[in-house]
């Protein structure tokens, strides 16, 4: 169904128009809201456990280091996930992440539109994801079938 609507006169459309530039100017979305709508409705695939961000640390700078390190600790209902991130001289990142209780299985570090990153998860919980690109990301930790944890586990996009 098609609606043809009159055209407004001139100073309607002109008066619209400096409301829609004051409104962009005073109040423009978040420059990366188009990769967040993008995870998110990726994310909406997948029956997921949502974890939420508990802790956001960031470690002092070393002598070498240009960038603090950061750690940041995600927490679900039946499992928590800690990332390091270090900052390379690259501009790129190492994350070594931990995930508690250990079940082994996979990590997927999604970006929006840039393809996804995936390490393994040994018994122990660690992984490793050693050359990653600065931008929007956001971890998912997919159990190894068969184990006591069903459910993937999706962290909140984060920013690099």
């Amino acid at each position: 169904m098609t609606t043809d609507l009159p055209e407004l006169p001139p100073e309607d459309a002109e008066l619209l128009e400096l409301l829609r530039t004051e409104w962009e100017r005073r109040d423009p979305p978040a420059e990366d809201l188009a990769d967040r709508v993008i995870l998110a409705l990726a994310l909406a695939d997948l029956d997921a456990e949502l974890a939420r961000l508990e802790a956001e640390v960031e470690l002092p700078v070393g002598a070498r280091a240009a960038e603090p390190t950061r750690s940041l600790t995600f927490t679900s209902e039946h499992a928590s996930v800690m990332v390091t991130l270090t900052p390379r001289t690259t501009g790129r990142f190492r994350l070594d992440g931990w995930v508690a209780p250990a079940f082994a299985g996979q990590v997927e570090l999604r970006r929006a539109g840039d393809g996804d990153d995936r390490a393994a998860v040994d018994d122990d919980g660690r992984f490793v994801l050693d050359d990653v690109a600065a931008g929007l990301v956001q971890l998912v930790y997919v159990p190894a079938p068969g184990g006591d944890l069903v459910r993937p586990v999706a962290a909140p996009p984060v920013q690099l």
